[in-house]
C-alpha cells in the first residue's frame, strides 16, 4: 500500500471507527491501532501507536494534515499529542 492510499485509508477507517465504537471524545492513536491493524493498513503495532504517529509526522512535514478528518493536534515543547474526534 502506497502512502497516498494509506492516507485515504486512515481518513476513511478512523471516522469509521469512532462511529462503530460511538466515541464522542478525543481518541489516541494508539485506541484506533487495533482496528486498522484489523482492516490491513498496518501489520503491527510497536509502542502504543507509532506506525500511525510516524504517518501523521510524515503529513505534518508535508504541510497536509487536512487530509485527516478530525484530527486534533497539540503541541508541545517536545512532543505533539494526536487524537482523533467524530466529525
Amino acid at each position: 500500500m502506497t502512502f497516498e492510499e494509506r492516507v485515504k485509508a486512515l481518513d476513511r477507517l478512523i471516522q469509521e471507527f469512532l462511529q462503530k465504537t460511538n466515541q464522542n471524545g478525543m481518541v489516541k492513536p494508539k485506541d484506533v491501532m487495533p482496528y486498522l491493524i484489523e482492516k490491513g493498513v498496518y501489520k503491527s503495532d510497536n509502542r502504543n501507536g507509532n506506525p500511525l504517529r510516524k504517518d501523521l509526522r510524515k503529513l505534518k512535514d508535508m504541510n497536509m494534515l487536512n487530509r485527516i478528518t478530525g484530527l486534533v493536534i497539540k503541541p508541545k515543547t517536545r512532543n505533539t499529542y494526536w487524537y482523533f474526534k467524530r466529525v
